[in-house]
């Protein structure tokens, strides 16, 4: 491949991410956690992109300044690859489980074949077995250099098994595109692996994160921010879907005693508290339904069976994981939910179907205020 070519196929790729950085600075997507290790990936791939194009200028090209400056430039090339795969696995288990916990517990594990080949690229600058320039100055890949695509393959592997160990127990993601993303990166390394000379890679990696964004973009629209749960205009669009091919069951969940919570500890431990409990909905569900934030502190559950039963057993899951919550979390603040329930059926308007869940739940909220009031009151006694 000539250097033409190569040229502009990482300019392709490198205009592209300028236009992704473009936006994601004007629309200010750079506060989270998640955020800031997508724009990583987006830099390493940037920086990449442009690095290359140099490497493959600067080859064959004489002199002991050209030696070192090829050198190190495709020892870069090989380092970018194996830290934007560190970063990817910290995207996406954070992306998927958003325990911040969680991923400093795995960081290790995600950090082995990563350090492993980092630390080779550094031994083989004094020590060549992965590579080497030649008298000529020209780049020429050794056979044990292949391990480094091959620990690629296996980083990308692990980030599918992350991936669907998570969707065996939530169930599938609709906004997290990971194959519109491995697919170009694994073609785009596997040609490069077996086509010497040729850039597919990084132009290919551009592409896959380009199509993460989309994704990232859609799901901004359907997604609230505070809890991390579908909102109401996507819970329209999933009743428009699910009514048109069968009958299910629908839980409305208010959250007890929630203006209180804000009057007595503030409109920031009142956002706790809401999070808290989508969480809580979340985990209750896990594959059996969908949860929705409907409106303030009323969540929906659309579940996935027309199964009554089914229904109250997450209902007597979520009063479970409320009362572990309220033993262990130390909050100042209790959860607990009012409930109601009602089955969807072909043909019946969201309207109707809302209004019935709603009118349920109303029945189920005076009798918990009327229970919570009385063991305010037994307290109030007792002290």
């Amino acid at each position: 491949m000539d250097f033409q070519t190569i040229l502009i196929s990482n300019l392709f790729g490198i205009v592209l991410l300028l236009f992704l950085l473009a936006s994601r600075f004007a629309t200010r997507q750079r506060r989270r956690l998640g955020d800031k290790f997508f724009t990583a990936l987006t830099l390493i791939t940037l920086g990449a992109s442009i690095v290359e194009i140099f490497s493959f200028w600067i080859d064959g090209r004489p002199g002991a300044v050209s030696y070192w400056l090829n050198l190190l430039c495709n020892t870069g090339l090989y380092l970018a690859n194996v830290t934007g795969c560190f970063v990817w696995l910290l995207y996406v288990d954070l992306k998927l489980y958003r325990d911040r916990k969680r991923l400093i517990k795995n960081i290790p594990l995600y950090a082995v074949f990563p350090a492993i080949s980092a630390i080779a690229l550094i031994v083989n600058i004094f020590k060549p077995f992965l590579l080497y320039i030649d008298s000529d100055n020209i780049y020429h890949r050794l056979p044990l250099c292949n391990v480094l695509y091959f620990f690629v393959m296996l980083t990308g592997a692990e980030s599918l098994v992350i991936y669907y160990i998570y969707r065996k127990k939530h169930g599938r993601l609709r906004f997290f595109p990971i194959w519109m993303f491995m697919l170009p990166v694994v073609a785009g390394c596997l040609g490069q692996a077996f086509f010497y000379g040729i850039s597919t890679a990084w132009p290919s990696t551009c592409i896959g994160i380009c199509a993460i964004y989309m994704g990232i973009q859609n799901e901004k629209s359907y997604i609230d921010p505070l809890t991390g749960l579908y909102n109401r205009q996507f819970l329209e669009h999933t009743l428009l879907v699910f009514g048109e091919t069968r009958s299910f069951y629908g839980i409305m969940f208010d959250l007890n005693k929630f203006k209180e919570i804000n009057d007595r500890f503030g409109h920031s431990t009142g956002d706790r508290a809401l999070f808290r409990a989508g969480r809580i909905l979340h985990r209750a569900s896990e594959s059996k339904g969908t949860v929705f934030r409907f409106a303030g502190d009323e969540f929906i559950i659309l579940m996935n069976s027309a199964s009554e039963a089914d229904v109250l057993a997450l209902k007597e899951k979520v009063y479970i994981l409320s009362n572990t919550f309220n033993s262990e979390s130390g909050e100042p603040f209790r959860i607990s939910f009012s409930m109601g329930y009602a089955e969807y059926t072909k043909g019946e308007s969201q309207d109707d179907f809302l209004h019935r869940m709603d009118e349920a739940m109303y029945i189920d909220k005076e009798r918990m205020h009327r229970l919570l009031d009385k063991e305010e009151r037994a307290e109030g006694a007792a002290t």
